[in-house]
């Protein structure tokens, strides 16, 4: 899909079975559900995943991080599988879920470094999707961490020196086919051997948002009611700061400029 087609106009053109669905833009396991089908493709998006209001994977990622704590408390017990399968710790790294999730149940005072190594966590999902035999979520449990951190103006501070892969790492990887069973979403593969058709949106307009990068908001270099072609930059990185370019994914003319985005229209 073009940059700044909307997710409305893509789903429309393959023709959903179901009416009430919500969007996981991502992957099932990384990606973040959407309930506006306004927003935009950028340049990140990596696959847009509809799914019916009411499917596990949708009630799992849309449970308020209260409720995921309360459960957290109730159910943890202590089992350590998050850590024991987590990638990062089996890469070496000094990254202890149980031990986070201890912290948040019962408020312990750990060395700052294990809640410091939140930072560590890329986020997979894998402890919430297949290692907690409770369906507990220690990756929503670090992701709050973070935020909370880095909003307070924390900055976590590591060595940078290499680590060596634990020794179990070869035989505690994960089979895909069993992840898509745990996410229910095996009986959506059935067509996985034949390939999906391909189909070119022409959107008649497209949002482009300047946000869509590392760094900061890219600055326009349009005016409205300019004529612009397909590939002509629209926004350039401001200067002496780190960001991208932008560029008209279709042929039409600048009809809005805000702070945020640039709309083009055929």
């Amino acid at each position: 899909a073009r940059i700044g087609t909307s997710f409305r106009e893509i789903i429309n053109l393959c023709e959903p079975t179901i009416e009430d669905f919500v969007v996981i833009v991502g992957g099932p396991m990384m990606g973040k559900v959407v309930f506006d089908l306004d927003t935009p493709v950028t340049k990140t998006t990596t696959g847009i995943l509809v799914l019916p209001r009411d499917h596990p994977l949708v009630l799992k990622k849309t449970l308020r991080i209260e409720y995921i704590i309360k459960q957290s408390k109730a159910a943890c017990c202590q089992c350590s599988y998050c850590t024991d399968l987590c990638p990062r710790y089996l890469l070496g790294h000094e990254l202890y879920p149980h031990k986070i999730m201890r912290q948040i149940n019962f408020g312990l005072d750990l060395p700052y470094k294990i809640i410091q190594n939140v930072f560590l966590c890329s986020e997979c999902g894998l402890c919430e999707v297949f290692a907690c035999p409770m369906e507990l979520s220690p990756r929503i449990i670090n992701q709050k961490i973070k935020e909370n951190l880095l909003a307070a103006g924390y900055q976590p501070k590591f060595s940078g020196k290499g680590e060596n892969p634990r020794e179990l790492l070869e035989y505690r990887k994960i089979p895909s086919s069993r992840i898509k069973n745990r996410l229910r979403l095996d009986k959506y593969d059935k067509d996985s051997l034949h390939p999906l058709p391909v189909m070119e949106t022409d959107p008649d307009q497209v949002e482009v948002l300047l946000k869509q990068h590392t760094g900061v908001p890219s600055k326009p270099v349009v005016k409205i009611d300019e004529q612009v072609n397909e590939g002509d930059l629209i926004a350039e990185i401001p200067k002496g700061k780190l960001g991208a370019r932008l560029h008209a994914s279709i042929k039409g003319r600048i009809t809005y400029i805000d702070e945020e985005r640039i709309i083009i229209k055929k």
